[in-house]
């Protein structure tokens, strides 16, 4: 589970700013919303939404996450020389431009040990990186890598034991990736280099369609049950043959010819009851964009679920009806369901779930935008005395008490209008005489 990440110089983002899942107090409401991870000694939120008006900067906190996963899970795969693709530094500043970006996380891994992780890096090297664990309550070191270690001098802690510590690796890739996908390398780097692959990442309005997951006989069966229950209307889906595949121009490279025929081999077919109860046969394009949504995010959801692992979804409102979105929610904060303590992390615009009935007020987070610069602040910052549990989160919000609203200036915006009219019809005018 993640406890708390900070990122730094990324994006929107020219100051560090945390998204803590830490609880400090646990209250009297909504206990199941926590999970008590590290032998009882901490307490880890189970989901977080985060809210703030259009282009104040959201997306980038879901973005760096899925970046810093990126770098543990892929920078491995990357040739001597290669640019590092999340290098998205804050452009409004020159000094930033070419600073390095900075991830931290601290987390939970699937076996319940916990740990601190630190990245910084610009487009060519990673510049620092260094894993701390907390075997106790006090922090011990596992490995550390500063400006100018390379391989041969990076630094490992009396504690990190089990395999071989000592792997090569380019400035461009980070040692967690290129270990943590060793077989020789010690299980603790493995097992977090597997929860690190556990995070699934749902941008706006797109989801992976994975017709290999549905080979798998228990796992499709799994989806055809659930499916119905969402209120889609399908009954079950198919998988099948697809004698239709699609033109591919000679000139495309051909790894990338072979990715599009593995891809469209298979067709999913979705299957309705008619009137008279018997199947009716529909392609995938014939069902709503909800239905596909809900097809295309509820094997991540199921899988999250099972293993415990990290969803994060972008505008979940462009996904799901906002009763399906609170479905989820208690999916997640359910004890009985989610026993693996999975994480589900959101961004929206919909107030429909931002009540106090639902979330507690560490869950709630805003993203606010001044003068180019983003910045990320929780609802339990507020004063206590004036924002209590019970107060009605979703008409403070939308009175702006919160903040992180569109500032819009409506008389400018009419007045802009009305002179753009103006000019039209004097242009007119003119062409006329």
């Amino acid at each position: 589970m993640i406890i708390d990440f900070t990122l730094k110089n990324f994006r929107s983002f020219r100051d560090g700013h945390t998204l803590s899942m830490n609880v400090e107090k646990k209250g009297t409401t909504h206990f199941n919303n926590f999970s008590e991870v590290a032998h009882g000694r901490l307490s880890v939120l189970r989901t977080a939404g985060i809210y703030g008006a259009n282009a104040a900067g959201k997306s980038n906190v879901l973005i760096a996450l899925n970046a810093l996963r990126w770098i543990i899970v892929e920078s491995g795969d990357l040739k001597e020389g290669d640019k590092i693709p999340p290098y998205e530094p804050y452009r409004l500043n020159e000094r930033n431009k070419s600073e390095p970006v900075e991830f931290e996380i601290e987390f939970v891994d699937l076996s319940g040990a916990r740990y601190s992780y630190f990245v910084s890096f610009t487009n060519s090297r990673i510049v620092e990186e260094r894993l701390f664990t907390f075997g106790s309550r006090l922090r011990s070191k596992i490995f550390e890598r500063g400006s100018h270690d390379t391989w041969e001098t990076i630094e490992f802690g009396g504690n990190y034991k089990g395999g071989i510590k000592k792997l090569s690796f380019f400035p461009n890739q980070s040692y967690l990736s290129k270990a943590g996908n060793n077989a020789a390398a010690p299980d603790a780097i493995r097992e977090i280099y597997r929860y690190f692959r556990s995070f699934s990442f749902v941008g706006h309005n797109s989801a992976p369609r994975i017709p290999s997951y549905f080979n798998d006989h228990r796992r499709h069966s799994r989806i055809n049950k659930l499916l119905p229950l969402f209120d889609t209307g399908v009954e079950k889906v198919s998988l099948e043959e697809n004698n239709n595949p699609p033109f591919i121009p000679e000139y495309f490279p051909e790894e990338v010819k072979k990715k599009i025929i593995e891809f469209s081999s298979q067709k999913f077919v979705f299957w309705h009851k008619s009137d008279d109860g018997d199947l009716v046969q529909f392609e995938v394009d014939d069902e709503s964009d909800g239905t596909q949504q809900v097809f295309n995010i509820l094997p991540l959801i199921v899988e999250s679920l099972r293993r415990g692992g990290v969803l994060i979804i972008d505008e979940i409102e462009n996904s799901f009806h906002p009763h399906l979105v609170q479905t989820i929610l208690r999916l997640y904060n359910d004890r009985l369901v989610n026993r693996r303590n999975a994480q589900l992390i959101f961004t929206t615009h919909d107030t429909s779930s931002l009540s106090e009935n639902i979330f507690r007020r560490d869950q709630l987070w805003f993203v606010e935008k001044r003068n180019g610069a983003s910045s990320l602040y929780s609802l339990d910052e507020f004063d206590k005395r004036k924002v209590t549990p019970d107060s009605p989160f979703s008409l403070w919000y939308m009175d702006g008490r919160f903040g992180a609203v569109p500032q819009i200036k409506y008389a400018d915006i009419a007045a802009a209008i009305n002179e753009d009219i103006s000019d039209e019809k004097s242009d007119q005018s003119d062409a006329e005489k």
